[in-house]
């Protein structure tokens, strides 16, 4: 059996190999591996840059990704070919933003982990609310990158107005989906079925407990129930809700407890506070 290479050793072969694979329309702009700040932790990107302006034209790929896919049995050739694949592939998408394009393509996204100081945040309840240029969007997911304070220097993207903008883009990018609980995810389970609970996200399942964030979603359900919502924040993909006559708080608790108690990766979870949409106040709180 081949011996498997250790990481520094992958690494070294995974990007020389993109590099030896770059078409020759491409030969301006190079491929480099840098150290990434993803929330609270810092990984492998790799990205296209533009040499001329030192700027990223592709998405970024993360060597620990890919790595743990070359555990798991795929040939080095395959990695090597899948992230040419994903560089290349998006390329063209990437090469046609502009300043404009970047503002009308970013969307906030929810954590409560520690965040770099270098990444733009806003406080939200005990929460950060964060942003994301969506580069990519199709059936393979959603490609992007965290907005950092010197990309929002260099675009000229202040905090004031950011959120606005994100909350508008966010419409747009990515359309807000509401479900019942036991269409949308059957495995969580309340004591009743006959409690109307509700999934709120987006299309893509991805970040949408940022969906929070928009309180006309919010109204539009208050005026079904003609009450005040419970809103529960199990994981950053998706909120559910609750009408607040449907059962107590402390029923909640131990039922978010239950469902945070099922994720294995802690970078999902979210908040495990019990909250309430005002409908007079048309707040969280």
């Amino acid at each position: 059996m081949m011996q498997l290479l250790k990481y520094d050793e992958f690494k070294t072969e995974l990007l020389s190999g993109i590099k030896a694979n770059v078409p020759d329309a491409y030969k301006g702009y190079s491929v480099e591996m840098h150290r990434i700040k993803k929330l609270n932790q810092c990984l492998d990107g790799i990205c296209m840059l533009d040499k001329s302006k030192h700027t990223a034209v592709s998405p970024v790929i993360y060597a620990e990704e890919l790595y743990n896919s070359y555990i798991d049995g795929t040939s080095m050739e395959e990695v090597i070919k899948t992230a040419t694949d994903l560089l290349f592939g998006h390329f063209e998408t990437a090469t046609d933003m502009n300043l404009d394009n970047i503002k009308e393509s970013i969307v906030p996204v929810l954590t409560t982990q520690k965040v770099n100081e270098d990444i733009v945040h806003i406080p939200f309840l005990d929460m950060e609310i964060l942003f994301r240029w969506i580069i990519k969007r199709d059936e393979n997911g959603v490609f992007g990158a965290m907005i950092t304070n010197e990309v929002a220097k260099a675009f000229d993207l202040d905090t004031d107005s950011i959120l606005e903008k994100a909350k508008e883009n966010m419409r747009k990018i990515m359309p807000v989906s509401v479900m019942l609980l036991k269409t949308a995810i059957p495995e969580y389970k309340f004591s009743s079925d006959e409690i109307p609970v509700f999934v709120l996200s987006n299309k893509y399942s991805i970040d949408g407990a940022a969906y929070i964030l928009d309180d006309s979603v919010l109204q539009q359900l208050h005026n079904i129930f003609k009450k005040d919502l419970y809103i529960l924040l199990p994981c950053v993909h998706e909120a559910l809700l609750i009408p607040q006559n449907c059962c107590t708080a402390e029923n909640l608790k131990k039922v978010l407890a239950k469902i945070r108690e099922g994720f294995r990766d802690s970078n999902e979870l979210l908040s495990d506070m019990i909250y309430i949409f005002d409908t007079q106040l048309r707040k969280m709180q």
